[in-house]
């Protein structure tokens, strides 16, 4: 059996576990599996914001922990979504009006470009962790507004780069698994019980929709893939 001390874990608001949040998918995962949980998961962040805190959170336990203590997962948000370093880092949205997110959306916002910029997030964490010889698991929050727009284009860096993919959970998405396999209500925002027959992917699962995601397929993956 492969044994792990510490799991690391970074995403938007499907991923976050701050008091009074969703208990979303982490604090399941580590309580399953018995061992600490440090994560960075935080409300609207995008990709950049994730691999960054990837790298960040990985170097620091290695000053703590040994590269097989760690486990990582990662589950990737919309590609709508950016930060800039101003002083510090500050996130943007394509649907918020703030000064900041208004000017970068008008005047530099592409919707293929920020899908291929994901997608190489996604390829250099992997090669990152790879490289680290750290176990981890990947996913995305939901298949809409994903990189997967680029998968029916004739992208030739697109299709280099996914073809390299290791290590991803056999799902297109956490949402898109939890519609399609949970009767069970999705929430929205503050824990707003959403009509289970207008289920976009702006809604959220709910604590029991987390939890069973984690124990029918992130789980099974791990016992697979790890023998965790």
């Amino acid at each position: 059996m492969s044994e792990v001390k510490v799991l690391l874990t970074s995403g938007c608001s499907f991923t976050e576990t701050e008091e009074g949040h969703t208990r979303c998918w982490p604090l399941p995962l580590s309580e399953i599996l018995q061992i600490p949980l440090v994560n960075y998961g935080k409300s609207s962040v995008g990709n950049q914001y994730i691999a960054r805190t990837i790298i960040l959170g990985v170097e620091k336990l290695l000053q703590e922990y040994t590269a097989k203590d760690i486990l990582v997962g990662v589950m990737w948000s919309g590609t709508d979504r950016h930060e800039v370093y101003q002083n510090e880092w500050k996130i943007m949205n394509a649907h918020w009006t703030d000064k900041l997110s208004t000017a970068y959306y008008t005047h530099l916002h592409n919707l293929t470009n920020s899908a291929l910029m994901s997608t190489y997030w996604q390829f250099l964490i992997e090669q990152y962790l790879q490289n680290k010889g750290i176990k981890y698991f990947m996913t995305r929050m939901a298949s809409q507004c994903s990189e997967l727009i680029l998968e029916e284009s004739d992208n030739e860096e697109y299709k280099l780069l996914q073809a390299s993919r290791k290590n991803w959970l056999p799902v297109e998405g956490e949402f898109d698994w939890c519609k399609n396999n949970c009767d069970l209500p999705f929430s929205k925002y503050e824990n707003e019980i959403v009509n289970t027959e207008d289920q976009n992917w702006l809604c959220h699962p709910d604590d029991a929709q987390h939890k069973e995601f984690t124990k029918q397929v992130i789980l099974p993956w791990l016992k697979e893939t790890y023998k965790i």
